[in-house]
This record gives C-alpha cells, sequence and structure tokens, in this order.
C-alpha cells in the first residue's frame, strides 16, 4: 500500500509539475504579447504626434521667414499626405475617433492648400495664412486631448 501511495504521488507530482509548468508558459506568453502591443501602439502614437508637430513647426516657420520656399505648398501637402498615409497603415493601433479626427483637419488642410493655386506661394500664404494657423491649433487641440 505504501508503494502504492507512493507512486501516486510522485504521478500526482509529476502531472502537476506539468500543468504549472504549461500555465506558466500560457501567462509569460500572453503577457509578452500584450506588452508587445502595447509598446507598438505607444510607438505608433508617438510617430504619429511627431508627425502633427512637425507640420504645425514647418507652418509657424514660413510665418516668420523672410522669403518663401519655392516649393512650399508641395511641402505642406507632402506632410499632410504623410499624416494620412500613417493614419491610414496605423488606423488598426489607433483610435478610430481619433482617426476619422485627423482626417478631417488633413482634409482641410489639404482643401486649404489647393485654394487659389494660380497665384504664387507667397500671395497666397498670406491668403491663407489665418485659415492655417486654425488648422495647426486645431492639430495641437487634438494632440493635447488625445496623446
Amino acid at each position: 500500500m505504501t508503494y502504492t501511495e507512493l507512486s501516486l504521488g510522485i504521478v500526482i507530482g509529476i502531472f502537476l509539475s506539468l500543468v504549472v509548468d504549461v500555465a506558466r508558459e500560457i501567462i509569460v506568453r500572453e503577457y509578452n504579447t500584450i506588452k508587445d502591443n502595447s509598446l507598438r501602439i505607444r510607438s505608433v502614437r508617438e510617430d504619429l504626434k511627431a508627425y502633427i508637430k512637425s507640420l504645425c513647426v514647418i507652418w509657424e516657420n514660413y510665418k516668420i521667414s523672410e522669403s518663401m520656399h519655392r516649393e512650399f505648398r508641395r511641402d505642406m501637402e507632402h506632410q499632410v499626405r504623410e499624416i494620412i498615409d500613417f493614419c491610414t497603415a496605423s488606423a488598426k493601433d489607433l483610435d478610430g475617433a481619433l482617426v476619422e479626427e485627423l482626417r478631417k483637419v488633413c482634409s482641410k488642410f489639404i482643401a486649404l492648400i489647393e485654394t487659389t493655386s494660380e497665384i504664387d506661394d507667397g500671395a497666397w500664404f498670406e491668403e491663407v495664412k489665418g485659415d492655417g494657423d486654425e488648422l495647426c491649433e486645431e492639430f495641437e487641440r487634438i494632440v493635447k486631448e488625445k496623446f
């Protein structure tokens, strides 16, 4: 009887050891997956924030610049489209409301860039400076509230 109990105890011990090892492996794997997702999302949000801040810095720099860069509108459009592309590519890692809000502001910026395309960039900038400032303020509000 003692050998049977001892054998049963050893079998139960081995079984419990296996169960604990498997459970630990599953928990560690899930933890690492959640941690990796969290880090990826944080990185995406930081990159998006950097794109937005860069756009607003470019806008502010042109406001204080002595001469208008020849390809200013093209540069601004490129920067806005980078934000749109990044939002689209990272949509699964971002809040849907945030993506929608950013797309609306980007669309307004694109529309602003495309207004009065027949005049030179310097005259155009003076004409739309106030609207661009409002859009940058809208971007900054989004960054402040959502990031």
